[in-house]
């Protein structure tokens, strides 16, 4: 009996072969689509989650500084318009620390000290760090002269201790005008960077928190703390002028490439003008979509392969049955 070649299977089920090729190979790529589609929106969700924790963290350990400050200026500054003299502040700011400190009562987790700038006298329960030290020239002091109300300095090593700090400062302005100077409140954000920095939802990806002047609060990498965002590496500075833009909403995801390499960043603005942003390789947050496509595409080639099969197999069925029937029929007709 004759055997048929792949070839002339194929040249009789040419249509065929090719409707069911096309088929598994729109099959994989509207799977693909719609598995990239789920894992991305799957993968934001857990991301926004976790900046939405995050923030209420942060909001809730700076939280009572923020309160304790509030009613320290205001102490402050009804002394100082009642003209009482900078020996009174002084004692002032020991009780507080005392109270401040003691965390079990009504202490305020992190906190360090409370001092000041006042009537062009440095006043704090600790010394100056040296001679040469001059407030008007420190951050804390500059960042309350230019911005109204309180507000954090970015953090940086304490004179002491060499802890990373922040300082919550606001200049000291009386009813009618008068400035009498500076008041600041210092609080360990040891526990933040550690808190940040573990965010990694995976591998090779980390967070950082950056303020509403573009300067790094938390970044996975301390030497980049304190530093301007755009001056931090390659690709920062698309995500600082993002940040500075009305463009995007918090929850988009945004492609940018940081210092060689290929990263999804997602961000969120606080309400205090910061931003938490997290940072993920390209390759970690599409490692499930990769390997669900490759997953998709091998069964779809196999089974492409396999239905191919079994219509060849039985186009040489029928063929073979063909040719049977073409035999005896010369046959009988030779009879």
């Amino acid at each position: 009996m004759k055997k048929f070649s792949y070839a002339d299977l194929i040249k009789a089920n040419g249509k065929q072969v090719i409707l069911v090729c096309a088929v598994m190979l729109f099959m994989i790529l509207a799977g693909s689509f719609g598995v990239t589609y789920i894992v991305n929106k799957s993968t934001a969700s857990s991301v926004e989650v976790a900046l939405a924790e995050t923030e209420n963290a942060l909001q809730s350990y700076f939280r009572e500084p923020q309160i304790a400050f509030g009613f320290l200026y205001d102490d402050t500054r009804s002394a100082l318009e009642r003209g009482e003299t900078n020996d009174y502040i002084l004692n002032y700011f020991k009780r507080v620390n005392d109270i401040l400190r003691n965390q079990k009562e009504n202490g305020i987790t992190g906190f360090i000290d409370v001092y000041g700038y006042i009537n062009g006298e440095f006043l704090s329960v600790y010394d100056p760090p040296d001679s040469s030290f001059k407030p008007p020239d420190t951050l804390w002091y500059k960042r309350a002269k230019r911005t109204p109300g309180a507000s954090y300095t970015s953090p940086y090593p304490d004179s002491s201790t060499n802890d990373m700090v922040m300082t919550l400062t606001q200049e000291i302005i009386g009813a009618d005008g008068k400035s009498y100077g500076v008041l600041a409140l210092d609080i360990s954000v040891e526990w933040l960077i550690d808190y940040v920095s573990s965010q990694r939802l995976v591998k090779g990806g980390y967070g950082l928190i950056v303020d509403q002047y573009n300067d790094v609060i938390v970044h996975a990498d301390n030497k980049y703390i304190a530093a301007q965002l755009s001056e931090v590496g390659e690709g920062y500075e698309t995500i600082s002028t993002i940040l500075n833009s009305d463009e995007l909403a918090g929850g988009d995801v945004v492609h940018v490439f940081l210092n060689g390499t290929n990263s999804v960043i997602f961000f969120r603005e606080m309400k205090s003008g910061w931003h938490l942003v997290t940072v993920i390789p390209m390759s970690a947050y599409y490692a499930d979509v990769y390997n669900m496509v490759a997953l998709m595409s091998v069964i779809g080639v196999f089974s492409m392969l396999l239905l191919n099969s079994i219509l060849l197999r039985l186009t040489a069925s029928k063929m073979r049955s063909e040719e049977l029937s073409k035999s005896k029929s010369s046959f009988l007709a030779t009879m």
